[in-house]
């Protein structure tokens, strides 16, 4: 449950996730909601090790980032791509030595604004599409 109040997941229930949710009671397994709504994100199990720049792939699930040689940008262009409202990644930092950073472009925000800066080695992200171009960061 993140930012989520309230709600109750039933016993025994797996792969449930619940994003700034209220009130809300879940009796099924493999579901995610995000402002008490299902989502039914197209996304592939896939996680990319990347060490370069590139746009966020809608494919991916997550990624694995080695920033040991460069700075690596992941960019967000909620209007040249069709992003899912509730389309969720997951993003790690393999290395120590430069930063990554989430940018959005293009009229794109994250967290309501142009870019986030991740330094620390092992630091984790999640991202969440909330609109068609508007992301938001929840860091666990």
């Amino acid at each position: 449950m993140l930012s989520s109040n309230n709600c109750i997941v039933s016993a025994n229930l797996q792969n449930v996730t619940l994003i700034n949710c209220d009130g809300l009671t879940v009796t099924e397994s493999n579901k995610t909601y995000l402002n008490n709504q299902e989502v039914e994100p197209k996304q592939a199990s896939t996680i990319k090790s990347i060490s370069i720049s590139e746009d966020l792939d809608s494919a991916a699930k997550g990624y694995l980032i080695d920033a040991s040689s460069a700075p690596v940008d992941i960019f967000l262009d909620g209007l040249t791509y069709n992003y899912t409202i509730g389309q969720i990644w997951y993003f790690r930092k393999e290395t120590t030595t430069h930063q990554y950073r989430i940018k959005a472009v293009t009229g794109t925000t994250v967290n309501g604004v142009t870019s986030v800066n991740v330094h620390t080695q092992g630091a984790g992200t999640i991202l969440v599409c909330i609109s068609s171009n508007e992301f938001i960061t929840i860091n666990p």
